[in-house]
């Protein structure tokens, strides 16, 4: 009796150690005012590449990365865009 005693008061100390993981609350509020993002669409037309649309819109072609990087799910490989393409132009 004196080991089931013992295992008892085992399980009772391990018992009341566990503590229940703490609970996080997430709160959400519905703001109304949502940051659109600057910029404007570019519908691309018969010989423009990425590079002369960066050179008009930003005055330096080595930013068509900046194009690129807004319109990743539209354009698979930046050296191919076709005409009719809307794109967005971060400003």
């Amino acid at each position: 009796t004196l080991l089931a005693s013992s295992a008892a008061s085992d399980v009772y100390k391990r018992q009341k150690q566990y503590r229940p993981p703490a609970v996080t609350r997430t709160v959400t509020t519905n703001n109304t005012a949502v940051a659109k993002p600057s910029g404007q669409n570019y519908t691309v037309k018969r010989g423009d590449c990425l590079w002369n649309i960066a050179k008009r819109f930003y005055g330096n072609g080595a930013k068509y990365t900046t194009i690129y990087n807004a319109n990743r799910s539209k354009i698979r490989n930046p050296n191919l865009i076709y005409p009719g393409q809307v794109l967005w132009i971060p400003s």
